[in-house]
């Protein structure tokens, strides 16, 4: 570059600082004024869109009257001056025809989403951290009742622009600090309007149209949830609220996966897939995340049990909370049990109508079998939970019956009932749990004696790994076959199967635990 040319851009780049702390110290002193000037810029650029200032070459004065140069300016002074910003100014940002309204204005002025993709994600990122900046009081009043139609607009032109970029995309990846691969404006803005339903303890419903575009961005990242900043955060709250709002399942699947042309297998391939990645990383937020998203079989509209059999997503799901290791490193984890439940009782149900096995019974018993264990060997368990699991465990054991025939039952009931008798001279509260349990091998035409010495013959010449290639089928006693040492109550086919049972199986902890018992 020549000196002039060295001169030149020094200039411009000393005239774009000077006009950005002329902004920002309009702002500081009078919030009020300069929430007047970015108004009546808004007004002038949207009669003249057109009309664009080049911001790499327009000197101080052009750029004191660019719409675009104002909202970088803003979005730098709330996060390079946060500190500056007082009460005062908050509050001001929150009066009506204040900053917050203009926000809404702009995002709802037919035009937005045809603007620059930096001034588009500047003005949600920008609205973003000022709704998280402004005591929520405030917030709560002035946008609550906005909210369906800005994110209604925003719904509507969700295909008119990018809804995430990558690192790569913003030129992060050259000497960038390690972080998310993905982040999204709108996602952030999400999260915002999510607060101000939380905070009130409510969630954001399906009128305004938040859970569909959470849904549908999800839906459509092709990467790790872990991977895209914030993701996890938004489709939690999305996830808890089909706890409570379980009728918004038919709405929720209909506009934003199959209306969207996802569609319902994409959908399920997808949930399936980041269980048991989620399972692989140990990450037990994330799974209680995803198991809330089974709610959405409440559905009236859609069949969703052909897609939950063809995945095995709820497989997947009772192999991740039987993880010994996941319930050592997340103990909380036990409160996810409540989700399952009621699914497995759907998956019942389905099977004694349709005849379509969703989950094997001996999944189902295993798991139930697990719980039971857990709530007589596990101190961790709050009382709440407790009675929450037995409570389940004793709803409609009649149903599990049919699918609980199918395979599997008898592998796990007697075991059980074994450390449940250990526990009930232990502790006497846990006898409804053992009669719950000797009830339920009564419904299964089991008998206690006859079943110890089938379980005892069994143990003998079956593998404990659950994941062996030759799990169901006798295999040769050899001298490299032998029980675990350490609790005596496994026995393995081959030392690898020994030894991935240990390492991915669980059994190091579920040893320790047999041991200390």
């Amino acid at each position: 570059m020549s000196t002039s040319g060295a001169l030149t851009a020094f200039a411009l780049e000393a005239g774009r600082e000077q006009a950005q702390a002329k902004v920002i110290a309009l702002f500081l002193a009078e919030p009020a004024k300069g929430v007047e000037q970015f108004r009546a810029l808004f007004d002038r650029y949207r009669k003249d869109p057109e009309h664009r200032t080049d911001l790499n070459t327009a000197n101080e004065k052009e750029l004191l009257g660019s719409f675009a140069h104002w909202v970088y300016s803003l979005k730098t002074m709330y996060l390079a001056r946060q500190s500056a910003l007082q009460r005062r100014h908050l509050v001001t940002f929150a009066a009506p025809n204040g900053l917050l309204e203009l926000y809404q204005d702009i995002i709802l002025w037919p035009g937005f989403f045809s603007q620059d993709r930096l001034v588009l994600e500047n003005i949600l990122d920008g609205f973003a951290v000022v709704i998280s900046m402004t005591p929520i009081e405030h917030v709560r009043t002035r946008l609550r009742p906005g909210a369906p139609r800005v994110w209604a607009h925003i719904w509507k032109n969700k295909f008119q622009y990018p809804l995430w970029g990558s690192r790569s995309e913003d030129g992060l990846v050259d000497g960038a600090e390690p972080g998310p691969d993905a982040s999204s404006a709108t996602v952030m803005l999400l999260q915002a309007y999510q607060g101000l339903y939380e905070s009130v303890e409510e969630f954001a419903p399906v009128s305004t149209f938040i859970p569909q575009t959470v849904l549908y961005i999800w839906s459509r990242y092709d990467g790790h949830t872990s991977d895209f900043l914030m993701l996890d955060h938004v489709l939690n709250h999305v996830s808890r609220s089909l706890l409570f709002r379980s009728e918004s399942s038919d709405a929720l699947l209909r506009e934003a996966i199959v209306d969207t042309n996802i569609g319902l297998d994409a959908f399920f391939n997808r949930l399936d897939s980041e269980i048991q990645f989620a399972h692989k990383l140990s990450e037990a937020n994330l799974l209680d995340t995803y198991i809330g998203l089974l709610m959405l079989i409440d559905a009236k509209t859609f069949d969703l049990m052909p897609y939950l059999s063809k995945y095995q997503v709820v497989h997947h799901v009772l192999m991740a909370l039987m993880d010994d290791r996941l319930l050592v490193k997340w103990p909380s984890l036990i409160q996810t049990w409540l989700r399952v439940f009621p699914v497995l009782r759907i998956a019942a149900q389905y099977f004694i109508t349709n005849g379509t096995i969703v989950i094997s019974g001996e999944d189902t018993i295993a798991f139930m079998s697990v719980s039971l264990t857990a709530l007589v060997a596990e101190k961790r368990v709050s009382e709440l939970n407790r009675q929450g699991i037995e409570e389940c465990l004793s709803v409609n054991m009649q149903d599990y019956y049919r699918i609980a025939k199918i395979a599997g039952a008898r592998t796990h009931w007697w075991p059980t009932l074994s450390k449940l008798r250990k526990a009930k001279r232990i502790e006497p509260n846990h006898q409804s749990l053992f009669d719950l349990w000797v009830g339920f091998g009564a419904v299964l035409g089991l008998d206690a004696n006859r079943e110890r010495q089938r379980h005892e013959e069994e143990e003998r010449t079956r593998c404990s790994w659950r994941e062996c290639p030759h799990r169901g089928n006798a295999v040769q006693d050899k001298p490299t076959t032998k029980k675990c040492t350490g609790c005596a109550e496994t026995r393995y086919c081959s030392r690898e199967c020994q030894l991935r049972d240990w390492k991915e199986g669980g059994h190091k902890a579920r040893c320790k635990r047999i041991k200390n018992s």
